[in-house]
């Protein structure tokens, strides 16, 4: 039997069902305002939460409308914005679960919800790294905002005593050279030329190699401290994998490898005809390699056609080769051009991000002439009616006097 409500609780219901329903006119007509220090920047639809906080007086209700918003928004890209929408008496399913969408149809619906700013990087980052690619959000501050294209995350890395050596977990340098060798570096002597050039043409060189003396990742170490020459040495050691793993990345640069079977010596290797990276992070987990024009879609595309006329046993060794390339990684950084509202902007990227990959991969609905991804409509009607019936359960709620 439905419990009948009192008058003060009627209401309450209404006043904040009219304070939902004018948060979303104003959020679509682009007249909620925030400041932020130096300037001002109109919010977005997705911007509702920041909406409610800014421009509602705090009281006991609204802290709890946050959190219910905030509980819907962690459960799905746009579950806050239904929430809104719920509470207001808005809710109207224009079409049937299941929508099939086109990619142009998200990007449109997330420039509605968003911005056309941020909905060009998430849709170009997405075209970039394809069904299979990762995209990360970097909070590393750069002057503009770009697309890193091609950073590929392989899971050979330099030995651990090298990061011992040098005191950090993580290694990064830019704009450099890479050497493949198939073979192991027993002596300083032997790579003294590449040491040498680093040092002389400030250009950092990594060294793919099948492993290094003790000695010479103490010297790279070195140098890395004293910041005189750049060398990182990588081990891709000679196992099931790694045999054809070093051919396979170079490749992936549509670079030779260096090796003693061929005649060649690594003290003849000039670093300036050697391929370039953009950029090499080691870690004591992996190494991300950001790379123009690199060819690793072609090596993993070769290998992968191999798969269907193989055993078992040499399938597995290929997947393994596969996996340990990895997969490739578009990298995303707001720069500081966008001045004050740089971090509203990144919510807005990393909102863009969660909301394309929720379509993706469990479907959308049309709400409003806007695609909503399936799971956030649900998280959305979830957390208003909670908030709904807490509200109406409430004989009383204690506010804080203010007036003095």
């Amino acid at each position: 039997m439905k419990r009948k409500l009192s008058k003060n609780q009627n209401n309450k219901v209404k006043v904040w069902q009219e304070i939902a329903g004018r948060t979303l006119t104003l959020l679509s007509n682009g007249s909620v305002f925030v400041n932020t220090g130096a300037e001002s920047s109109v919010l977005s639809s997705c911007d509702c939460i920041r909406a409610i906080s800014e421009t509602v007086p705090e009281s006991a209700v609204r802290n709890l409308l946050l959190k219910c918003l905030v509980d819907a928004e962690n459960a799905g890209a746009g579950g806050s914005f239904v929430a809104l929408g719920r509470l207001s008496g808005q809710v109207k399913i224009d079409n049937e679960f299941g929508k099939r969408f086109t990619l142009d149809a998200i990007g449109k619906s997330l420039a509605s919800l968003t911005d056309n700013f941020t909905s060009e990087v998430v849709m170009s980052s997405l075209t970039i790294a394809g069904r299979q690619g990762k995209i990360m959000l970097d909070s590393t501050g750069v002057q503009h905002t770009e697309i890193l294209y091609g950073t590929q995350a392989c899971k050979w890395k330099p030995d651990l005593s090298f990061f011992s050596a040098v005191k950090s977990a993580k290694v990064s340098v830019q704009n450099c050279k890479v050497v493949f060798i198939d073979g192991i570096i027993e002596r300083v002597s032997e790579c003294h030329k590449i040491f040498q050039d680093s040092y002389e043409k400030k250009i950092p060189v990594v060294i793919f190699a099948r492993g290094f003396n003790e000695e010479v990742v103490a010297t790279a170490a070195i140098n890395v401290q004293r910041q005189t020459a750049s060398v990182i040495p990588i081990v891709i050691p000679f196992d099931e994998v790694g045999v054809n793993g070093l051919g396979d990345l170079a490749n992936c640069f549509q670079s030779e490898v260096i090796s003693s079977d061929k005649g060649q010596l690594i003290s003849n290797v000039r670093i300036d005809d050697c391929s370039s990276a953009e950029r090499i992070t080691c870690t004591t987990l992996s190494t991300e390699i950001e790379f123009a024009n690199n060819f690793v879609d072609e090596v993993v595309s070769k290998l992968s056609s191999r798969l269907k006329d193989c055993s078992d046993s040499q399938a597995s060794l290929i997947r393994g080769r596969i996996n340990a390339l990895g997969s490739g990684v578009v990298t995303i950084k707001v720069g500081s051009d966008k001045r004050a509202i740089v971090g509203i902007q990144r919510d807005r990227i990393d909102f863009g991000l969660r909301y394309a990959k929720s379509c993706l991969a469990g479907g959308a609905i049309e709400y409003q002439g806007i695609l909503i991804p399936y799971s956030s409509f649900k998280s959305g009607i979830k957390s208003a009616d909670s908030f709904s019936s807490l509200l109406a359960g409430c004989g009383a709620i204690l506010e804080v006097d203010r007036c003095g």
